[in-house]
């Protein structure tokens, strides 16, 4: 009987499931789990095992309310429930118990994150804050530093495939050669443990896994914001099941559930991994999901090759960017032009001297604006590091009668730059005392490593009693107040906000110029708008150190173009994996 036959569904659990419902509404939806197990008994071809493998905040959501359970017995309560990894509920349960987090203890946490929010932005929004502040996620906060079992982790790839390949072997333990008919969710859990569960169904063959792929209800509902955790309570799981029941009696309901083949589904979940990472710029993100997915895509694609390009032009890797292996025709003849990839301005231009050359420099620029308008203020301070670094470089040899840093930089035999300075190396260019002054910071340099600070006090150093250009000296006096912050930010685990930028910023700037007051030197000349910006002013400051190093006619017109040919890359990649989606 049909009844009587075996399905397996294999499952990790996401932030969706197992269903949501919007903050203050009784709109309610299935996540993917509850989706495929609801579909499956539409379909007279029930469910009648779910392996469920939880993260550690999930572990937290089963070990308080038995969501996850209670959810999926809620549509057949014959359906019998395993939850992965082993023993994750239960550690849970124990840390609760042993760091005696009571209700009283959660909320004690929760006002004191309030208040500490209160202190950083005094325009603060306590209602945002308590509901994000959620039960599970103050416990999480409490219990993550001990837990052994659970996966804390959640999106770091390549950790999960072990533990998915122990739930098929227990299965094939089970049930010998007689295995059920399994499917795995590939729409559930983090984009790593998709992936995982993905190879999953690929590399085992004896198994036969149906991947199954589920659509957000509307296009937009299952995603996170402003949502009601589930609690699986009988009065939540009573609406949410007649919910679901009016949607599939409405003759315009389309169903969400849709089984694919292996290979488009790898491409599906690899398509939205790159539209993610393109998303939040993050071409490093891109590049690992390209080459972690090379066999259902053509190693020598164009694909490949716009990626690689855009990875290694973003972390400034110029050699590798233009790696002969780009420009090679792939199998189809396809072949990609070097005008393609650059067609801005000083990339062939042999008049201009190659310590000069901004190509890279503004592509950067651009890059750290986009990281302004979306507030990740801590990359914008990584990556606003680099640049002023890159600026640095060029103004000393535009400010210091031609001196070339990279000139006294050891060199490796092999791979060229080291990074260390080389004193004989300095000595040699200042046979002549053509560079006195930045000797005694060459050999005062504690680090010995060319770094920001050490830029900054050759170009200081040099200004100072020379009068070459007080507003020049005042720029870098400036600039290093924003460096503080992203020392901060790289070298603690502190979250550092728009609204704490600007505080910090302000009150540095406050203390310097009254230290100039006090001593008779000209205060900075900011105004009080400027000083409570500190990222506005720093793009302002930016682009006056690139007028100082290149007239504005050589590269003012061409700051939407550098940045246009990474959105031009980006879509030349989702085109061409979007065809050969459609095209299976």
């Amino acid at each position: 009987m049909e009844g009587d036959k075996k399905r397996i569904l294999i499952t990790a659990a996401g932030g969706t499931d197992p269903y949501t419902l919007t903050e203050g509404t009784n709109d309610y939806n299935d996540g993917s789990i509850l989706s495929i197990i609801r579909q499956k008994e539409y379909e007279n071809e029930p469910i009648t095992e779910a392996y469920v493998y939880l993260s550690l905040e999930m572990a937290i959501r089963e070990a308080r309310n038995k969501v996850f359970t209670k959810s999926i017995k809620s549509i057949n309560p014959n359906i019998e429930v395993k939850i992965f990894p082993e023993g994750a509920v239960e550690e849970v349960k124990k840390l609760i118990e042993q760091k005696e987090i009571t209700e009283e203890v959660v909320e004690n946490e929760r006002q004191k994150a309030i208040e500490k929010a209160k202190e950083n932005n005094p325009n603060f929004n306590e209602e945002a804050i308590r509901r994000n502040l959620t039960d599970d996620k103050i416990i999480f906060n409490l219990i993550k530093s001990d837990v052994k079992i659970a996966i804390f982790n959640a999106n770091k790839f390549g950790i999960f495939y072990s533990d998915f390949y122990e739930i098929i072997r227990r299965i094939k333990e089970k049930y010998g050669t007689s295995i059920p008919e399994i499917f795995i969710n590939v729409s559930s859990g983090t984009p790593a443990m998709e992936m995982d569960l993905d190879l999953i169904a690929i590399t085992n063959n004896e198994i036969k896994a149906k991947i199954v792929q589920v659509s957000t209800p509307m296009a937009s509902s299952n995603v996170r914001g402003n949502r009601g955790y589930a609690t699986a309570s009988e009065e939540q799981l009573k609406a949410l099941n007649e919910v679901e029941q009016s949607r599939r009696e409405n003759s315009g309901y389309i169903k969400r559930v849709s089984y694919e083949n292996m290979e488009k589904t790898r491409k599906l979940i690899l398509l939205e991994s790159l539209e993610d990472s393109f998303a939040k710029y993050d071409y490093a993100g891109a590049y690992n999901a390209v080459r972690e997915n090379i066999g259902i895509i053509k190693e020598d694609s164009l694909i490949v090759k716009y990626v690689t390009n855009l990875y290694y032009r973003y972390i400034g890797d110029d050699k590798k960017a233009r790696s002969e292996k780009i420009f090679l025709p792939d199998k189809d003849g396809n072949k990609i032009t070097l005008g393609e990839l650059y067609p801005i301005f000083d990339d062939n231009d042999n008049r201009v001297k190659e310590i000069l050359k901004v190509r890279g420099l503004v592509e950067r620029i651009n890059v750290m604006k986009v990281k302004e308008q979306r507030q990740e203020i801590n990359d914008w301070l990584l990556i606003t590091q680099t640049i002023i670094e890159s600026l640095y470089r060029r103004l000393i040899y535009v400010v210091c009668d031609s001196f070339n840093v990279d000139e006294i930089i050891k060199k490796k035999k092999k791979s060229g730059k080291y990074g260390k300075i080389d004193i004989d190396l300095f000595n040699k260019i200042n046979f002549n005392g053509k560079y006195e002054k930045i000797r005694i910071k060459v050999e005062k340099n504690d680090s010995e490593y060319v770094n920001a600070f050490f830029l900054r006090s050759i170009l200081y150093s040099w200004l100072v009693g020379k009068n070459y250009d007080k507003k020049l000296k005042d720029i870098i006096v400036i600039l290093d107040k924003i460096r503080n912050s992203r020392n901060l930010a790289a070298h603690t685990e502190e979250f550092i906000t728009l609204e704490t930028l600007n505080n910090s910023f302000l009150e540095a700037i406050e203390l310097e110029n009254e230290y100039r007051a006090n001593n008779n030197i000209d205060i900075l000349a900011l105004t009080e708008e400027e000083k409570k910006n500190a990222t506005v002013i720093t793009n302002k400051l930016i682009i006056n150190l690139l007028n100082k190093i290149m007239e504005q006619s050589i590269y003012k017109t061409k700051m939407d173009e550098a940045l246009s040919i990474y959105n031009n890359l980006k879509d030349k990649v989702l085109d061409l994996l979007r065809k050969e989606i459609e095209s299976e």
